[in-house]
């Protein structure tokens, strides 16, 4: 079931009477409304993206006749200095309380341009890695976001179908994507028809991960598929049109692309 992730009326008084730590600089802090976790300083000394700089295609490359074409990404933050520092140890050092704040910084940029959404959802991981790992941490940076856009958090709205190799590993831009090809399904379509689903992950590359989620949730019968990530290495414009056979391989999947395009809603 879906359910609104919002913190207690208790937790915030918490957080007025014993401040939390600064994610970044571990300072003592005051609470900042719809930035948890960052102290002044630091918010306002991270690598915001400005303009449209905030909205990149879903795939750096995109792929002719793909059903996903008009899908765009909301993302906060310039892969670089103390934000690569935070995902990294959010991915690999048990750096889990960083996900709420990352999350809430892709608030504004979805509201600013009203986008229209019923629910957030996340890029589950493989089960083994997420057991490996501890946590899972895209779920949490949905929940993140959740909370800043007052919307319900759809957990387990998404699934991996199999185990695939980790993209740091893959160079080639068709190479990762064929990697996470048809490996994501959404086991309760009804959750998900004929809903506008905002899909959240930690970062964006070559956005071949966040693609096939979002295609699995196209599948299982959503109206449109928003991305939104905490940060991302890539420029506003994307690169070269990738290959048919390369789009056959990755986009393979009977009656496709007799669906209608995806609405865009923020355009």
């Amino acid at each position: 079931m879906d359910g609104i992730p919002f913190r207690t009326w208790g937790n915030r008084v918490l957080d007025r009477l014993y401040p939390p730590a600064c994610v970044l600089c571990r300072g003592v802090r005051e609470p900042i409304p719809g930035f948890p976790g960052l102290c002044r300083t630091c918010l306002s000394r991270l690598p915001h993206r400005v303009g449209t700089d905030r909205w990149l295609p879903c795939l750096e490359h995109p792929v002719a006749r793909d059903p996903l074409e008009n899908m765009r990404v909301a993302v906060a933050l310039h892969y670089r200095g103390p934000v690569r520092n935070l995902l990294l140890d959010l991915k690999f050092h048990d750096a889990s309380h960083a996900a709420r704040t990352l999350g809430a910084l892709c608030a504004p940029i979805l509201r600013e341009r009203a986008v229209a959404a019923d629910l957030v959802a996340s890029v589950p991981l493989h089960p083994e890695r997420k057991r490996e790992r501890g946590y899972d941490q895209a779920a949490l940076v949905a929940a993140g976001l959740a909370e800043g856009l007052r919307l319900p958090l759809g957990a387990g709205l998404l699934v991996r179908t199999r185990s695939t190799r980790p993209q740091s590993t893959l160079t080639g831009h068709g190479d990762r994507i064929r990697n996470m090809a048809d490996s994501f399904a959404c086991p309760c379509p009804d959750r998900v028809r004929g809903r506008q689903v905002v899909l959240a992950d930690d970062v964006l590359t070559s956005g071949a991960t966040l693609h096939a989620a979002a295609l699995a949730l196209a599948r299982a019968g959503a109206r449109s598929v928003t991305g939104a990530t905490a940060a991302s290495g890539r420029r506003e414009e994307g690169g070269g049109l990738l290959s048919d056979r390369c789009r056959d391989d990755i986009l393979g999947l009977p009656g496709m692309f007799d669906q209608p395009r995806f609405l865009n809603p923020h355009d």
